[in-house]
């Protein structure tokens, strides 16, 4: 699959295997995105493939889905494909003027551009345009000037006003593969705008983080704070918690081979309309979030145990 991809996007940049061993480490630099999630999926392809040699393989993870959970296009149009509520998507868009154009003729003003195979907010640029100004905010550094541009990943979020500097990091990101939604408004909770984490296994929500922000872009590790969740479902009520779980659950039903998974979703103006940002794999840690006294790894393990347990045959020790 690998190989494919690449040839797909020939302006895309790649390295020989022998180049990439002698890479020198520089911190923070965003190096061959999308050859590296050829790469991957390689891997994860040849695991699968060996696995299939063994006999009563229990898959926690499916490769083919953890692929799709990878890409951030092939993973819209899944949900957007189950009437999961997504933000609307434009594909494809190969240059910033291309961009500005679809902008205007559907009248939107706000847009979110992330790497296609990026996590971590890595490659994330939230970009608002008028006939009067164009301005972006970015996870991205651009270092350099001309041909030899580099872009690297911080954790201070960049503002760029300049029509060419927000050209050149939005054009890198359609080179190496860029997914482009609308920019939908967030609800707020004191002053500071927020989005949610939920962690979902075997299909059902279980954890949740309120992630606050004052920029746009929510990501914790980016400095922004961990908002009041008793506060949020205190304002919602309980039939509105439980909207947000349905949407939640029905992301995750979209990938039945993947037990665990970290689903972002916003709430719009007046804590209304749940809407699925991204649909994670593997989940996330949570520290200090619990369900029923468990953390997100110990329900989990305490889960799969449950299940192994309803396999005849199999009886697990509890560890």
């Amino acid at each position: 699959m690998g190989s494919e991809a690449i040839a797909e996007a020939p302006q895309a940049s790649r390295i020989s295997a022998h180049a990439a061993r002698r890479l020198r480490y520089d911190r923070g630099k965003i190096y061959y995105p999308r050859q590296w999630y050829c790469g991957f999926t390689k891997l994860l392809d040849s695991v699968q493939a060996s696995a299939s040699t063994i006999p009563a393989v229990h898959w926690t993870h499916s490769p083919t889905e953890i692929q799709m959970l990878f890409d951030k296009l092939v993973c819209h149009a899944r949900l957007e494909a189950s009437m999961v509520p997504v933000a609307p998507c434009l594909y494809p868009v190969q240059s910033f003027d291309e961009l500005v154009a679809e902008m205007e003729r559907r009248g939107w003003k706000r847009v979110f551009a992330k790497l296609r195979w990026g996590s971590s907010a890595s490659g994330v640029m939230a970009i608002y345009h008028d006939r009067s100004t164009t301005r972006a905010v970015t996870s991205m550094e651009m270092v350099g000037s001309g041909p030899r541009v580099r872009f690297y990943n911080n954790l201070k979020l960049n503002t760029y006003t300049r029509i060419s500097q927000i050209r050149r990091a939005f054009e890198f990101l359609c080179r190496e593969g860029v997914h482009v939604e609308q920019w939908l408004p967030k609800a707020a909770m004191a002053g500071r705008q927020f989005d949610l984490r939920l962690v979902t296994i075997a299909g059902q929500a279980r954890h949740a983080v309120v992630r606050t922000s004052k920029s746009p872009i929510t990501n914790l590790h980016l400095g922004n704070k961990r908002g009041e969740l008793t506060q949020l479902q205190s304002q919602i009520g309980s039939a509105g918690w439980k909207g947000i779980e349905h949407v939640a659950q029905l992301a995750a039903a979209q990938f039945p081979g993947s037990h665990c998974l970290g689903i972002d979703l916003l709430l719009g103006p007046g804590f209304r309309k749940p809407t699925v940002l991204e649909v994670n794999a593997f989940g996330d840690l949570l520290p200090g979030v619990e369900h029923h006294h468990l953390n997100t790894y110990e329900a989990q393990v305490a889960n799969l145990l449950a299940t192994l347990r309803a396999i005849p045959g199999e009886t697990p020790e509890h560890p």
